[in-house]
């Protein structure tokens, strides 16, 4: 490898660098400034557990608390699961099957999470609903198990 070769991919790193601080920035303070005259408004009444939009309390916890739950839960189905399945396609599966694995992995990888999120509210939160003998599957539960979908093809 030249010393060239080395500045050139040196110089492409540093540079995707920059660009993705730069463009996480924008984004940060895209969203600070169009949100800044709702949180001057609202103030530290923001980080509350109220939820009442016609009495102006807008508490965001509940929603943080249930956002962090999902995204645990996911992790621990996803992780594990999806370090098996890669040690599993690449030591233990016959070549010949190899490539089939890897299709529907790549397939998973592929889909948009609108779709997963349709599929899991028509589909999958009714059969949750009935299994567990719910009024409604549309718990935790099922929207980690949906999301653990979603990133093992990531993982």
């Amino acid at each position: 490898m030249s010393a060239y070769t080395s500045k050139v991919g040196k110089g492409y790193i540093i540079t995707s660098t920059i660009i993705s601080m730069v463009i996480i920035l924008l984004i940060l303070g895209v969203l600070s400034f169009s949100s800044y005259a709702a949180i001057h408004d609202v103030g530290w009444r923001l980080f509350t557990l109220k939820w009442n939009p016609p009495h102006a309390q807008f508490g965001i916890l509940p929603m943080l608390y249930g956002s962090l739950v999902v995204t645990v839960i996911a992790l621990v189905i996803a992780v594990p699961l999806g370090i098996f399945t890669a040690i599993f396609t690449s030591e233990i599966l016959h070549p010949r099957y190899r490539i089939y694995a890897k299709s529907f992995l790549e397939l998973l990888a592929g889909i948009p999470s609108i779709i997963y999120g349709l599929i899991g509210v028509a589909f999958f939160s009714v059969w949750v609903g009935e299994l567990f003998h719910l009024q409604s599957g549309r718990t935790i539960f099922t929207a980690a198990v949906l999301l653990s979908i979603m990133i093992l093809p990531t993982i």
